[in-house]
């Protein structure tokens, strides 16, 4: 299974309050050593648990019973 996000996905999920410049700022992600700017974790999550959703639970959410992830910095060599 395959799933993409769209161009302006980072931007879409700064709504959830994050203004970190890292998901926004193609100047700013090329500082970090990124080639453009990353998507959040909490969208990454997001993704993974419609991935989840559709790949094992056969989109049934009544199938899905829970999903846990744990949250931590990218590995940046500056």
């Amino acid at each position: 299974m395959t799933l993409t996000t769209r161009e302006d996905q980072a931007l879409t999920y700064r709504l959830s309050g994050d203004r970190n410049p890292l998901h926004s700022d193609p100047s700013f992600a090329a500082l970090a050593g990124f080639d453009r700017p990353i998507l959040h974790g909490l969208c990454t999550y997001g993704f993974t648990g419609r991935a989840l959703l559709q790949g094992l639970c056969e989109g049934d959410p009544a199938r899905f019973r829970s999903m846990e992830g744990r949250f931590s910095s990218p590995r940046v060599s500056w």
